[in-house]
Parts: structure tokens; sequence; C-alpha cells
């Protein structure tokens, strides 16, 4: 689309898919009040929360999987309240708390030997 994003119609903004709004909302926020946020998959959801946390309201947390709260939880930690800490392996702690090490305390921990950083 070439148009400028001001100006867009009600169909333009429905063109958009998940990614496309990720990318959007990370840079410019102002238009999510646009946003269908039901086209974000879980890869979207990660990626657009890590950069804008204010839009968690809209997530649907179902969508993350145990990489994609790894990732998100080592850039945004306060929305750990939201994690379904079930999703998480082993790699995917050791890529938690590699970043946020506080989360070694966390209730669901189950103490594997993860790799370690060399």
């Amino acid at each position: 689309m070439s148009k400028d994003y001001k100006d867009y119609t009600k169909e333009d903004w429905n063109k958009l898919d998940g990614w496309n709004w990720c990318i959007l909302l990370s840079d410019q926020p102002q238009f999510a009040k646009y946003c269908n946020w039901n086209k974000l998959d879980g890869y979207d959801w990660r990626c657009l929360l890590a950069k804008q946390p204010q839009f968690a309201k809209h997530c649907n947390w179902d969508k993350l999987d145990g990489w994609g709260w790894s990732y998100l939880l080592s850039n945004q930690p306060q929305l750990a309240k939201h994690c379904n800490w079930n999703k998480l392996d082993e790699d995917d702690w050791s890529s938690l708390l590699i970043n946020q090490p506080q989360f070694k305390d966390s209730i669901y921990y189950k103490g594997w030997k993860l790799m370690e950083r060399k």
C-alpha cells in the first residue's frame, strides 16, 4: 500500500494482517484504534508487546507458546502475571533466566539443569 496511513479507509485497515499490525503498532501506536487484534498470532504478540506493552489488555495470551513467553518476559518481565508457566520447557527457561534471573525464584521453575553460558 503506497498511501500514507492517515489516508487509510476502513477497507485499507482490513487488508493488514497480524504481522503488518505488529510492525505498524511497534513504531506507530497511535493507529491502535483501527486494529483487528484477532489477526495477531503468538509471534506477532510477542514482538509487539516486547516494544509496546501497553497493548497487553488486547492480547489473547493463549496464542503465546513457551518460546514466545520466554522472549516476551525477557523484554517485559512485568507481564509475568499473565504467563502460562506450564508452556515453558527447559530451553525456554534457560533463555529466560539468562535475561531475567529473578524468575529462578518462581514457584513454576522446576530446577532443571539448564545449559550454561560459556
